[in-house]
């Protein structure tokens, strides 16, 4: 059993340096939370972290709470709204102030402000970016599957405030944003009219032409901890990665939650990976915060508690305080001997009697 919670050497150079990139979601004041390119490769974050960045984007858009994020957020985008009224905005500020109205759910604004934009910077790929986000977060999944096209179509092999690796990453990352886009837009059409059917499954994020991606063991079927080779061969190399840098761009439908399919996938990956603790953290989530009512979600939730092992079993008849607070015995004692009792105090008696008479004899010699 392992728990994916390290924090990398790669999220504490995060830390320390000023990347101003966020992929998905651009903002180049802000700095970026999530997995960090290096020369060296991309690694995803430990859970912990993950988790806690996750947390921080997600509160942005909670009325309720006002956390120190949703205060920066909501103070920036006055700022710039108050200046982008008096027609003083740059397209990088128009960029950023998107952002700000993104994270804070105001969806329909970004697209109005980003709308004009596109139709003038059209080698802009933040431009296309920000407002192919909106647009999917909006549901108007069509709009955003355009515009994330046009993502893919101007990126660039340079950009100023961008290293190689940072656009080579975050153009890997967009190629997934826009699969899964496409994906969702497809089910849509299947979808009866009026309303939408609960997902049944994960997002087939990482099929190719061998066929979609099956999380099963080498028995064929789901196993903890396990995936079969056939099935790990389809996953590229930074599928957690991939799938921790959705989540931060593209929020859940609700203020505060994330989405709710991308992140049983990435449960699902945690436990093909070994990470059965973590996995169950994260299943356990989708069930019971979001209530995703999938069949094998739950299924694959109860074979990966079974697998863990039980806490050691104890006495039926526990001690009704514990140990710590029960008072210390008292020392042991044995029965007293009344011969030894009259002994000492025979001898006692001797021995005062004797002192009163020396000091009567003494009394007596200096009074002649």
């Amino acid at each position: 059993m392992r728990t994916f919670t390290s924090v990398t050497l790669l999220t504490l150079a995060s830390l320390l340096t000023s990347d101003r990139a966020g992929a998905g979601l651009y903002n180049t004041v802000e700095p970026s939370r999530g997995p960090q390119p290096t020369e060296h490769g991309v690694k995803p974050l430990g859970f912990s972290a993950f988790r806690d960045d996750l947390t921080t984007y997600l509160t942005i858009a909670v009325e309720t709470q006002v956390t120190p994020s949703r205060k920066h957020y909501l103070e920036k985008s006055d700022e710039l709204e108050r200046r982008e009224r008096a027609g003083g905005l740059t397209t990088e500020e128009k960029v950023n102030l998107s952002d700000y109205l993104i994270r804070l759910g105001r969806y329909d604004r970004a697209i109005q402000l980003l709308t004009p934009v596109a139709r003038t910077e059209r080698r802009n790929f933040m431009v296309f970016a920000n407002l192919g986000t909106a647009h999917q977060l909006a549901g108007q999944l069509d709009r955003a599957l355009s515009y994330l096209e046009q993502v893919r179509d101007v990126w660039p092999s340079e950009w100023p405030g961008f290293t190689r690796e940072q656009l080579s990453w975050y153009r890997e990352a967009e190629k997934y944003h826009l699969k899964l886009v496409r994906l969702r837009y497809r089910e849509s059409l299947r979808q009866p009219a009026g309303r939408s059917r609960p997902p049944e499954s994960v997002d087939d994020l990482f099929g190719n032409d061998r066929g979609p991606l099956h999380f099963v063991g080498a028995s064929g079927r789901y196993e903890a901890g396990k995936l079969a080779a056939t099935e790990q061969e389809k996953l590229p190399r930074d599928a957690v990665a991939l799938v921790q840098q959705l989540l931060l761009w593209v929020p859940g439908g609700a203020p505060g939650l994330e989405d709710a399919r991308l992140y049983w996938l990435l449960g699902e990956l945690y436990n093909a990976q070994g990470y059965t603790t973590t996995a169950i953290q994260v299943l356990d989530r989708c069930a019971w915060t979001h209530r995703l009512p999938a069949a094998d979600l739950r299924e694959h939730l109860k074979i990966i508690r079974a697998s863990e092992p039980l806490p050691e079993t104890v006495s039926n008849t526990a001690p009704a305080k514990p140990l710590q607070d029960q008072a210390p015995p008292l020392p042991a004692t044995r029965q007293i001997d009344l011969r030894q009792v009259v002994l000492v105090g025979g001898l006692a008696a001797v021995a005062v009697v004797g002192l009163i008479y020396l000091q009567v004899r003494e009394i007596r010699r200096r009074r002649k």
